[in-house]
């Protein structure tokens, strides 16, 4: 992916047919990028490069909830775990000396 600031990204994208797309979090720190909101521009940390230009408009920058009688409320109730940060299980060894 190309996103103007003179290196590339690979990155294992889900493609899907959005409104907004949607950059996450570990893909901003895995190639140490850095959203500077107030100025709407990204932030290259590792070449010191940030887009002079904004990099979305100011209808798609917001952070939204679910809430009341929204038909997503259900789906969040019924897979909570993705509201939630995910960190490895441990795992566990059984030894049984019989």
């Amino acid at each position: 992916m190309n996103l103007g600031l003179k290196r590339k990204f690979q990155w294992p994208f889900i493609l899907a047919s959005v409104l907004k797309p949607i950059l996450t979090a570990d893909f901003l720190e895995h190639y140490n990028l850095f959203v500077d909101v107030k100025r709407k521009k990204l932030l290259d940390g590792t070449s010191a490069v940030g887009l002079k230009k904004p990099i979305s408009t100011d209808e798609s920058m917001y952070v939204a909830t679910v809430q009341g009688d929204s038909p997503y409320v259900k789906l969040v109730l019924k897979f909570s775990d993705i509201t939630k940060p995910s960190q490895p299980k441990p795992s566990v060894h059984v030894r049984n000396n019989n």
